[in-house]
């Protein structure tokens, strides 16, 4: 594949491009890729709707040689409810909304740190969205074996099933702030321990000439998390 790199100048320019990669021996499975619009729910009467060319938000609709027809969508201000194709709503970061061509009922639906995907008279939430709280306080010195105490938002709880996940921290910006979860321990009511393995805390020493004077970290007591979880409803007819 050859690709091309360009910086556009100006004033008031966007720019968003959306590829669809299929692997394939043969023919190829899928037929058409075409973009779709979005719609903004919510908004006031004098509020501008959001379609295809907003760079925060992109479906498209991939029909495949099946009969299938997979729509794509993904927003990145998970907070925010789009109508999409004017046929279901979407709330989340990433979903796959997958019907027949034959019969608008959804076959499949495939969602990621988001709680709507499916028609206006769908219940919600359709899914569980993410989970949030607090960072207590966390693992102060250089270790191979690094912890994170966290307090989670009232209704909400963490398990084993989030081994293997990734939790995001808010932080400064200066460096990434997202661990892999190796293991959870449940502590006081709300509130548990998160290992993170091997993954120092520490960003570097306050005074590389006087390291009695303690370390920079990359996140501190107080900050916000959050664990993107992702839902799958498979129709079995």
């Amino acid at each position: 594949m050859t690709y091309l790199i360009a910086e556009r100048s100006g004033e008031n320019v966007q720019s968003l491009f959306t590829a669809v990669l299929e692997a394939y021996i043969g023919n190829p499975s899928v037929l058409t890729v075409t973009p779709v619009p979005l719609v903004v729910e919510g908004c006031g009467d004098n509020e501008s709707h959001v379609y295809v060319g907003d760079d925060s938000a992109r479906a498209i609709q991939v029909v495949l040689n099946t009969g299938r027809v997979d729509t794509i969508v993904t927003s990145l201000n998970s907070e925010r409810t789009y109508m999409v194709d004017g046929r279901f709503h979407f709330r989340g970061f990433f979903g796959v909304y997958s019907h027949s061509e034959s019969d608008a009922t959804p076959v499949l639906r495939y969602l990621h740190d988001g709680d709507r995907l499916g028609s206006a008279d769908d219940p919600e939430p359709t899914g569980p969205g993410r989970v949030e709280g607090s960072v207590l306080d966390f693992t102060r010195d250089v270790r191979l074996q690094n912890e994170l105490l966290v307090r989670v938002d009232t209704g909400s709880e963490l398990n084993a099933d989030l081994i293997g996940a990734q939790i995001y921290i808010e932080n400064d910006g200066e460096r990434n702030a997202v661990y892999e979860i190796k293991g959870v321990t449940p502590q006081s009511e709300g509130t548990y321990t998160i290992d993170i393995g091997d993954v120092t805390l520490v960003r570097c020493y306050r005074d590389s000439s006087d390291h009695s004077k303690g370390y920079v970290y990359d996140i501190a007591p107080g900050a916000r998390f959050r664990f993107p979880l992702t839902w799958v409803d498979h129709d079995h007819r």
